[in-house]
């Protein structure tokens, strides 16, 4: 018997309604039956929604079958991604006309600007998944006890087909339904015009931080930065007392007054390691012999403390006018 395929009509709920029926309805999860408003409102939606046909097979002018594209949930950044609803009883569900319904859908979700077919069946339905993955469909993960049905829960499989992607199609979908892309797009646009001209510039405000909320290594590398003339990027900090008035035609900074010679800072102390450090690093030679660590610190002295303290001179003359025994040894001699 021959079949043809046209777009669904509202007229069609009630048969659409009976093959629901006979398939179990979504998933095959379904054991109640739905009323017709329900399939009218739903074809009275995909009627008039242009990203979102149904279509329906004929056999002798009655409906045997049903496709839908979908909306996919999850708000505008997803109008992109189309899910797959199918209703193909089990007498017309074989591999050949399963084949060539995925295969028309896709080419359907291409022309309308989707880069996305999303499809989420029942785990138990395996001849099915089958199918899917074998048009293109990749698993992306399994709901665990997602579906109930006749007293228990059931698994559901959820997988995806990747389009071909035109991204100039996409910036067109969104700037005509939403006026913040539209405006997103225009800047964008801008942006890259003033980059190829060489006169763009980031958008920001530059705040130098104070000093004296930065550590002390920081600051003391910023200071030691020059300008290509060779002037310091950063002044001194003034003194706290409060910076001087500079003459006219002076720098504040630029003179500054010599500490006296008592309170004149002396040369930073010398970095110092252990005397067994600097023998080891001494003892670092390269491959012709050299040495390779010649300049080291100098050695810091150990000194290792006394188990007996050794008394001192004041100590031994006040025991000898005291008249102090000599110290008895633990054996018991002297």
């Amino acid at each position: 018997m021959e079949m043809k395929m046209r777009r669904a009509r509202v007229e069609d709920a009630a048969a659409i309604r009976e093959i629901d029926q006979s398939m179990g309805g979504t998933m095959g999860l379904e054991v109640g039956q739905r009323p017709e408003d329900h399939y009218r409102e739903w074809l009275a939606y995909h009627r008039s929604s242009k990203r979102h046909p149904a279509f329906v097979g004929t056999a002798g002018g009655k409906v045997v079958w049903w496709v839908a594209l979908g909306e996919s949930p999850g708000g505008y950044p997803f109008d992109g991604v189309a899910t797959v609803e199918m209703g193909v009883p089990q007498q017309y569900s074989g591999t050949d006309l399963t084949d060539l319904l995925l295969r028309f859908l896709e080419q359907q979700a291409i022309k309308l600007g989707y880069y996305k077919l999303m499809a989420c069946l029942n785990g138990e339905q395996r001849y099915l998944l089958h199918i899917y993955r074998r048009v293109g469909f990749r698993d992306v993960g399994i709901l665990r006890s997602h579906g109930y049905c006749q007293g228990k829960l059931v698994d559901l499989v959820l997988l995806e087909r990747l389009l071909p992607q035109d991204m100039a199609a996409l910036e067109e979908y969104y700037s005509e339904q939403y006026s913040f892309y539209q405006e997103y797009f225009q800047e964008e646009r801008r942006r890259k015009a003033l980059a190829l001209q060489g006169e763009y510039e980031l958008e920001y405000e530059e705040v130098e931080t104070p000093e004296d909320q930065l550590p002390e290594g920081i600051v003391r590398f910023l200071r030691t930065k020059k300008a290509p003339d060779g002037s310091p990027l950063r002044r001194p900090a003034p003194p706290s007392g409060g910076e001087k008035e500079a003459p006219d035609g002076e720098l504040p900074g630029e003179e500054e007054e010599l500490p006296d010679e008592a309170t004149a800072p002396g040369p930073p102390p010398q970095p110092q390691l252990p005397e067994g450090i600097v023998k080891f690093l001494k003892s670092k030679k390269a491959p012709d012999g050299t040495p390779v660590n010649q300049e080291l610190p100098p050695i810091v002295p150990v000194k290792v403390a006394s188990s007996h303290p050794v008394p001192g001179p004041a100590e031994e003359e006040a025991r000898e006018e005291k008249g102090s025994p000599e110290p008895v040894s633990e054996t018991g001699e002297g």
